[in-house]
């Protein structure tokens, strides 16, 4: 308007000149008042657009919002006000993606696995702290910074690729490592990147050892002082009364000795079975024919137990030890058939198969009550048992039967069903 305005004002001037210059005059007047007046007109539609673009860098360095004041004519405020709201959306957008960055970071950076990204050249740009403490130094700038102890990793870094696992063994101090390393990549900025994730498997194996064995002592101390203290208590017990003439009472102090010596015999016989399973025999067997004996030797005379035996394919034939696999499968239909005392409609399942890779599977399934929470992970524990009257070496014994073939036990229970595989 006021552009307008000064149009008029500059149109008027022009006629009134017209009567006191000449012509000459008045069109060099005219030139200069259309340059000003030309000037005026830019420098007021450009003003928006010189506030919009000073906003836009502005907000591209993080440090103002679009300029609405500035932007003073109707197209520039809406234009500020549609900027200001993207750029409000923008910036939530990225504060999530910051706060996500950054909780990763910390996850990152506190794993307990030991992390290392490095490029195509061997430059390590990330490592975290846990592989700060693997190689007890600060950040390392590139593989060959790595430690000596720790040099037969590197030039399986060097070749890692994504997907790929290796084992790298070594000793650091006199101590052995087993490091478990493991590879994915990704793209930053066009160049690749390798992500290398390392752990020590044999101080994990070492602890769990430890903790075996530590869980063994206990049931060893528990059982054997079960039979070593009333054996003491009953051997001057039978003496007393020997020294009284209470022969009797004496005879039946050492009758009660003998039942707990020959206890303590069978319970260190158990022991020796668990703890020296032999070296298995191996040679082609049908696995069908070995399940349908051992279901016949257990099962046929149960009529209160239903049972269903499946072999796929059949025949099914697999390289093992006959004898020991027999034994195995002998304990897991027992300790099906032990879970399934009192339960009315009791089945028992047998099923052999072979998996995708090939393997031996011999599960055996019962509909009992299934084993609780706290006891299913020391099922395996030797003479651990639930059962008063148990001994707790059957399914202790299968694993270990299990691994000298190479092979584990899986075992997973609820309510209604407990199934116990055995893997070769």
């Amino acid at each position: 308007m006021r552009l307008l305005t000064l149009g008029v004002a500059v149109a008027g001037a022009g006629a009134a000149g017209a009567a006191c210059f000449g012509a000459p005059e008045i069109a060099v007047l005219s030139a200069v008042l259309a340059l000003v007046l030309g000037a005026a007109l830019n420098r007021e539609a450009a003003r928006p657009v010189t506030a919009l673009a000073v906003s836009i860098e502005s907000a591209r360095s993080g440090t103002a919002s679009p300029d609405t004041a500035g932007a003073a004519s109707g197209v520039g405020q809406d234009l500020a006000a549609q900027l200001g709201e993207a750029l409000a959306a923008a910036g939530l957008a990225g504060a999530a993606r910051d706060a996500r960055l950054n909780a990763l970071e910390a996850l990152v950076r506190h794993a307990e696995v030991a992390l290392l990204a490095y490029d195509g050249t061997g430059r390590i740009m990330e490592m975290n702290l846990a592989a700060r403490q693997l190689f007890k130094s600060g950040h390392l700038a590139r593989l060959s910074d790595i430690p000596d102890d720790f040099a037969p990793l590197i030039p399986v870094l060097e070749r890692l690729g994504a997907g790929e696992q290796h084992l790298v063994e070594g000793v650091r101090g006199g101590s052995r490592y087993e490091i478990a390393v493991r590879g994915t990549s990704y793209v930053v900025a066009g160049h690749a990147v390798t992500a290398a994730a390392l752990v020590d498997v044999h101080r994990d194996l070492e602890d769990r050892e430890a903790d075996a064995w530590a869980s063994l002592t206990r049931v060893l101390t528990h059982e054997i002082a079960n039979s070593a203290v009333p054996i003491s208590s009953l051997s001057e017990t039978a003496a007393s009364r020997i020294a009284r003439g209470d022969t009797e009472g004496a005879v039946a102090a050492v009758e009660t000795i003998g039942r707990r010596a020959a206890g303590l015999v069978r319970f260190v016989e158990a022991y020796r079975a668990v703890a020296r399973v032999p070296t298995p025999t191996l040679r082609s067997v049908d696995v069908g024919v070995l399940v349908r004996e051992v279901c016949d030797l257990l099962l046929s005379s149960r009529r209160d137990v239903r049972n269903r035996v499946v072999v796929e394919p059949d025949p099914l034939v697999a390289f093992v030890d006959a004898d020991l696999v027999e034994q195995a499968l002998i304990n897991l239909v027992r300790n099906a058939l032990q879970a399934l005392e009192c339960q009315p409609d009791a089945v028992v399942e047998i099923l052999a198969g072979l998996d995708a890779q090939g393997r031996l599977l011999i599960s055996v399934a019962d509909n009992g009550p299934g084993i609780p929470s706290e006891a299913l992970s020391r099922v395996f524990v030797p003479f651990y048992t639930t059962r008063e009257d148990g001994s707790g070496i059957g399914l202790a014994l299968c694993r270990q039967i299990a691994r000298v073939h190479g092979g584990r036990v899986d075992v997973s229970s609820e309510p209604g069903r407990t199934v116990l595989t055995l893997v070769l």
